[in-house]
C-alpha cells in the first residue's frame, strides 16, 4: 500500500470520522471505499500508445473547380446571381418553393 496525505475541508472530515466510526470502519478505510465508488462510476479512460495528431491535408478542389482557380472564381463579378431553380432575377420565390442553394450563373 502506498501512504499519502490529503487535505478535506473541515465539514468533510468531521463527516468522514462520523461515518467510520458508526460503521467501526478505520478513517482510511472511509477513504478507500469512496475512491473505489467514485472510480466505478468514472472509469479512468485508458490512452493509446500512438499520439493523435491532424491527419495531413487532402487537395480536393471545389465543386470541380481547381484549387489554384478558386479565389479568381470566387471574386468573379460578372455572373448573374439567381437561386438554382427557383425564381428569375427581381422576383421572389412562391413561399411553398423549396429551399435551394444560390449560385452564380
Amino acid at each position: 500500500m502506498i501512504r499519502t496525505q490529503v487535505q478535506l475541508p473541515d465539514d468533510l472530515y468531521r463527516a468522514a470520522r462520523r461515518l467510520a466510526e458508526q460503521r467501526e470502519w478505520s478513517l482510511a478505510e472511509v477513504i478507500r471505499r469512496g475512491l473505489e465508488s467514485l472510480l466505478q462510476v468514472y472509469p479512468v479512460k485508458h490512452t493509446s500508445a500512438i499520439p493523435w495528431a491532424l491527419p495531413a491535408p487532402v487537395k480536393l478542389g471545389w465543386r470541380s473547380f481547381p484549387a489554384d482557380n478558386l479565389r479568381l472564381l470566387a471574386n468573379e463579378t460578372t455572373g448573374e446571381f439567381t437561386m438554382s431553380g427557383g425564381a428569375a432575377p427581381g422576383t421572389t420565390p412562391p413561399p411553398d418553393a423549396p429551399s435551394t442553394m444560390p449560385v452564380w450563373r
